[in-house]
């Protein structure tokens, strides 16, 4: 671990190229942010999430293409 860290030190002092450097600086703040998006949403948010999953999951409440379009007829015309 420690020769890595060295090189990609050394390859950072000596890179002449700044968009290079922009970039990997990205990678880094990407995979070191601690808090994710779950983290950042409210309260109700997260209800909102959990509830729409649990929808999603209910197999009883899908219906077909073709049920949604006749239901749906007049608003699709």
């Amino acid at each position: 671990m420690n020769a890595v860290r060295a090189e990609l030190h050394r390859l950072i002092d000596e890179s002449p190229d700044e968009e290079f450097l922009n970039v990997i600086h990205s990678v880094f703040e990407e995979k070191t942010r601690k808090s994710t998006v779950w983290e950042k949403l409210s309260d109700d948010q997260r209800q909102h999430v959990l509830d729409s999953e649990k929808q999603v999951l209910n197999k009883a409440a899908l219906i077909s293409n073709e049920e949604m379009i006749e239901r749906n007829s007049k608003w699709l015309k």
